[in-house]
C-alpha cells in the first residue's frame, strides 16, 4: 500500500467512531487538537496491529518526519501530564461506574 493510500485510509477510519461518545468529549476538552489527533491514530493503530512496542507503532504512525522523531513524538505524547489517571482517565471511570449503577438500579429496602 502506498503512503497516499493508506493517508486516505486513515483519514477515512478516523471519521468513524472509534472512541465512545463520551471518551470523545472528555478528550477533546482537556487535550489540544493535536494531541486528541495523535490519541486517535494511537488508538486507531492499537486496535488495527494489536502491538503496544513503542518501536513498531512508530514505524507505523502516519507522519512525515524520520523515524527517531515519531519515536520521540510518541514518547513525549504519552508522558503528558494530561494524560494523568486524576485529569483524564479518573472521570472516564466515574463516568461508566454512574451509568453502570443507574441502569442496574439497586434493590434497597
Amino acid at each position: 500500500m502506498n503512503v497516499q493510500k493508506s493517508r486516505v485510509v486513515f483519514a477515512t477510519t478516523l471519521k468513524t467512531k472509534i472512541l465512545p461518545l463520551f471518551y470523545q468529549t472528555c478528550f477533546q476538552a482537556n487535550l489540544s487538537e493535536s494531541q486528541y489527533l495523535t490519541l486517535q491514530l494511537l488508538v486507531l493503530l492499537l486496535q488495527a496491529h494489536r502491538n503496544v512496542c513503542l518501536s513498531r507503532l512508530a514505524s507505523l504512525f502516519p507522519q512525515p518526519i524520520k523515524y527517531e522523531s515519531r519515536l520521540r513524538n510518541i514518547q513525549r505524547f504519552l508522558y503528558l501530564p494530561h494524560l494523568s489517571v486524576k485529569l483524564l482517565w479518573f472521570p472516564l471511570v466515574k463516568h461508566m461506574v454512574k451509568h453502570q449503577f443507574r441502569a442496574h438500579r439497586m434493590n434497597r429496602a
